[in-house]
């Protein structure tokens, strides 16, 4: 239960605290965790509506959240904007990091299995290998939650999910496996500098030009003093 205890013992408030676990919800052990009002920040852009100040407030409240973990040697490794909830005070937090090591260390007959899932619009295509015909998944890093962090961005500043204009989330997977990124929908207020930045977020990995965590703080306060907000 290393990681279980581990997540337990993190204090941010951009991070969703877990309480422990629960065996009495049905066939597979449950994460307890506190009620987070808004639900997703999916769910969360569908039901509002924001100025800029509050998208970027809200990307550097998911930044800073990751920065924490990352400082504590923790790799989230599933950012998207289904796992980042949002309660009724707009505080983002950053859950279910490590989940698939969680469930792992969780002693239990049978674990839950499934087709693609839709968190695969925000992760780096690179955690996917193709090998013999079949999509293995490789070791997330810091550098992976980057990538998630651009798709994130994009996602708060145009209101639409990566790939917004494919239903379909193995499509998805093969256009991303082949380098094809999501594009910016049309009529949308994104920036050069600001598409640009989440371009350089998905910047193949072990390049310099990935940014890091710091510099990503910088860029959301430089735009907030471009926008003239404090």
């Amino acid at each position: 239960m290393g990681k279980i205890s581990s997540w337990a013992q993190l204090h941010h408030r951009n991070v969703l605290p877990l309480y422990g676990i629960a065996h009495d919800f049905g066939h597979f052990p449950s994460l307890v965790t506190p009620w987070v009002n808004e639900g997703s920040l999916n769910d969360y852009i569908a039901n509002h509506h924001f100025s800029l100040r509050s998208k970027l407030d809200i990307a550097k409240q998911v930044v800073a959240g990751l920065g924490y973990l990352h400082a504590h040697a923790v790799v989230h490794g599933d950012i998207s904007g289904l796992n980042i909830l949002v309660d009724n005070q707009g505080r983002a937090q950053l859950s279910d990091f490590e989940v698939m090591l969680l469930l792992a260390e969780i002693p239990t007959p049978a674990q839950p299995s499934g087709g693609v899932r839709s968190a695969v619009r925000w992760t780096d295509p690179q955690l996917f290998e193709v090998q013999t015909g079949e999509i293995n998944p490789c070791i997330p890093t810091e550098q992976t939650d980057i990538y998630s962090i651009g798709s994130i961005l994009l996602q708060l500043l145009t209101g639409s999910i990566p790939y917004y204009d494919i239903k379909d989330n193995i499509r998805v997977l093969v256009l991303s496996s082949r380098g094809i990124k999501p594009k910016c929908p049309p009529e949308t207020s994104v920036t050069s500098a600001q598409w640009g930045f989440i371009q350089r977020c998905w910047s193949p990995r072990g390049l310099p030009s990935r940014p890091a965590i710091e510099e990503i703080e910088e860029f959301l306060e430089s735009e907030l003093r471009m926008a003239g907000l404090p």
